[in-house]
């Protein structure tokens, strides 16, 4: 661990983890959220619109300079319960820049007032509007925490052998997951060995959310639990995890199960790493991981489809 992950680390630790208890997480539901908006620095370097879809509002981020044949959807973590927050915007801001993509982040409904359907349906019209309105586009999803999970879960259904015609369209060309939640029934006990090291996150709030975030559907269900879905025919996807992370174990076996049916998944864990370690830009580490998804973006334009495609490590 770098020196300034490890202070970022300890400054973690000293702010109150609301998710270990489960009587602190209920309280999340019940206050104001407000999503941050994005930064001066953004709109001086970007070009960004607002839109509607399905109700809830997207923003479009355009390059000021030449544009690439590529659109980046981006949706951010928070437990399902939290709105984007400024560190995601930094996210945001790393992927998009030198890449020439186009970056879409869509503000889906948050639990306990919205649930996993009605992100799917925002989701459907969302993807297939970027299909019509940029054919020639190569079209990437990525996210963190929860967000990661709902883009994976997205993949899923859409690289499904049942997939319709019209859900086909929720598969991408790539997935970019940054410490993805990909099993909301948090029944692993060796999340709850982890959950001393993890700062950020709790067993027991994450129950609770990822229950109210199911709404009708049972917590085990692949929208709502997408490793727990089938998973041959994935696009190529890269995972970048903390090690101190208690999502890790999932991961690893979701990692491990995609690849035994035959998808192209790359893992890159980072041994001392916290959750979604890339919100701190400055690291050293975070600088790596953006480094080589815009490397991967830029290849992907260059040498088609095939380029960049994920292999075992």
């Amino acid at each position: 661990m770098t020196a300034l992950m490890r202070v970022a680390d300890r400054l973690l630790h000293l702010q109150p983890n609301v998710l270990r208890s489960r009587t602190e997480a209920e309280k999340i539901g019940t206050r104001p959220r407000v999503a941050a908006p994005p930064p001066r620095r953004l709109r001086r370097r970007w070009r960004i619109d607002e839109d509607v879809v399905d109700g809830r509002p997207v923003l479009t981020l355009a390059p000021r300079g030449t544009t690439r044949d590529v659109t980046l959807v981006y949706l951010h973590g928070g437990a399902y319960v939290n709105e984007l927050v400024a560190p995601q915007w930094r996210i945001i801001d790393e992927l998009a820049r030198g890449t020439g993509a186009t970056v879409v982040v869509p503000r889906y409904g948050l639990a306990p007032e919205h649930h996993v359907d009605d992100a799917f349906a925002l989701m459907s019209e969302l993807m297939a509007g970027v299909r019509r309105e940029r054919p020639a586009d190569r079209v990437f999803l990525a996210g963190d925490s929860a967000g990661a999970g709902l883009a994976l879960a997205l993949a899923v259904e859409g690289s499904s052998s049942r997939a319709t015609a019209a859900r086909s369209d929720l598969r991408p060309d790539g997935l970019f997951l940054f410490s993805p939640w990909v099993d909301v029934t948090m029944t692993n006990p060796a999340a709850r060995r982890m959950e001393a090291g993890d700062a950020m996150l709790g067993v027991d709030g994450l129950r609770l959310w990822g229950r109210e975030w199911a709404g009708t559907r049972d917590v085990d269900d692949p929208r709502v639990s997408p490793a727990l879905g089938e998973l041959s025919g994935l696009p190529p996807t890269w995972v970048y995890q903390g090690g101190r992370d208690l999502f890790l174990p999932d991961v690893e076996i979701f990692a491990g199960n995609a690849r035994a049916a035959g998808s192209p998944v790359t893992l890159r864990v980072f041994e001392d790493g916290f959750h979604v370690f890339v919100g701190f830009t400055l690291a050293a580490e975070s600088r790596s991981v953006f480094r080589e998804v815009r490397e991967t973006i830029r290849r992907s334009t260059m040498t088609g489809p095939e380029a960049g495609r994920g292999h075992e490590q």
